[in-house]
């Protein structure tokens, strides 16, 4: 079955968990594709979403120190061109529409590798949400 995230080929409340990394930083409809995600997801599951913390202070500095460096010897010419064409959504957006959308829910954030509930100061945010839904 193939399909695409804006418009997922699944029934209404069909999956205990949703699992999706970096998706959300790379779609033109993130606010649909979250709204798809609740969905396909029955009451009382959950669903999990890796955010990269792009454009973030400690993001971009291992960018500049380790990424970019490794990715022009794989021969990319212009690896900050990529990631401004690839990456074109922000974790700050991304997280305010998260809030938005799963505000019926119960939703955490998980901020990694320090724990500081801030995405500047990490590489990743983790969005972990237990959904509220009606049973029919």
């Amino acid at each position: 079955m193939t399909g695409n995230a804006e418009e997922m080929p699944f029934d209404d409340d069909t999956f205990d968990l949703v699992v999706s990394t970096c998706l959300l930083a790379h779609v033109k409809e993130p606010e649909k594709v979250l709204s798809e995600i609740r969905r396909v997801v029955r009451g009382g599951g959950q669903i999990v979403i890796g955010l990269p913390t792009d454009p973030g202070i400690l993001n971009r500095l291992v960018k500049v120190i380790i990424t970019y460096p490794k990715m022009r010897r794989h021969g990319v010419s212009n690896p900050r061109l990529e990631y401004a064409r690839e990456h074109i959504n922000g974790v700050g957006n991304l997280i305010e529409m998260a809030k938005f959308l799963l505000m019926e829910d119960q939703l955490k954030f998980r901020y990694y590798p320090f724990f500081v509930r801030s995405w500047n100061a990490n590489l990743a945010v983790v969005l972990i949400c237990r959904v509220e839904k009606q049973k029919s």
